[in-house]
């Protein structure tokens, strides 16, 4: 695995190819993620421990959704 030093945590990435990416993400307590827009790719989200609130946009509208270990989200592109 290669890990990736990030101002919010780290990743761990554990699969690289041309068209797929799988990671592992450790975001650290009270620290959050850029808001992104993919054209190309999806992701799916699983949350392995902790509680993260996962900021999404569906019919125009952003709401925040409450996520607890276990619980997981695909997130298609765009």
């Amino acid at each position: 695995m290669k890990r990736v030093e990030k101002p919010w945590g780290y990743e761990l990435i554990w699969a690289h190819t041309d068209k797929y990416v799988g990671k592992v993400l450790h975001i650290e307590t009270g620290h959050q993620l850029s808001l992104q827009y993919h054209n190309e790719k999806d992701e799916t989200i699983f949350i392995q421990s902790g509680i993260m609130d996962l900021v999404v946009e569906e019919d125009g509208e952003r709401k925040t959704i409450r996520m607890n270990p276990g619980d997981s989200r695909h997130i298609p592109t765009g």
